[in-house]
């Protein structure tokens, strides 16, 4: 079933190995500035480039290097549940938005092992930071902007303050993505 002019929805498991079988070609175009950064891992079109960049990025995965960051990842996770069980949240009597705390769990865990940097997210009232919140929100219109690409990528030339008056609740992004460009993290 065709589900849009370049997407396909096949309901067939026999299919599947056949259809996502390793091939070593390039990404569809589209995809280079579904973030506005050309120069990011994820969206990178061409297979060879893709394989240079994901290759620097490769001893963040390594084993040693994982094992290196447990006692971070425990402190972390301590520090959740010494808040949790702290007078702020302890016989408290309504829900608490797991998706909040582990969104700024894995934003403090990321920025740490990427820029060795700590920002404190899981201190936010209510796991709430500014941080993950940014990022929600920019992942919202995600699907929209799969579907019209020529929209968002014009979005991508207009200045930052016009992008911070028609997109308020992006603002954070803003701020992390300058650091991420800054020369000195």
């Amino acid at each position: 079933m065709r589900i849009s002019p370049t997407e396909v929805h096949i309901d067939d498991a026999t299919f599947f190995e056949e259809f996502y079988s390793i091939k070593h070609g390039d990404r569809r175009l589209e995809y280079q500035d579904r973030f506005f950064n050309r120069h990011a891992t994820f969206q990178t079109t061409s297979h060879v480039l893709h394989r240079i960049r994901r290759a620097a990025l490769s001893p963040f995965f390594a084993k040693r290097k994982i094992y290196d960051t447990v006692p971070m990842i425990q402190e972390l996770m301590d520090q959740i549940c010494a808040r949790l069980n702290s007078d702020e949240y302890k016989g408290m009597q309504r829900p608490i938005c797991i998706t909040r705390v582990w969104s700024s769990f894995t934003a403090d865990v990321i920025v740490r092992c990427a820029f060795d940097k700590d920002y404190h997210f899981i201190e936010a009232p209510g796991f709430n930071s500014e941080f993950t919140k940014g990022f929600d929100n920019a992942a919202e219109p995600i699907h929209i902007a799969m579907q019209f690409p020529t929209i968002f990528g014009l979005m991508g030339y207009l200045p930052e303050w016009v992008m911070r008056k028609l997109q308020p609740n992006l603002a954070a992004a803003f701020d992390f993505q300058k650091v991420v460009n800054s020369p000195r993290l």
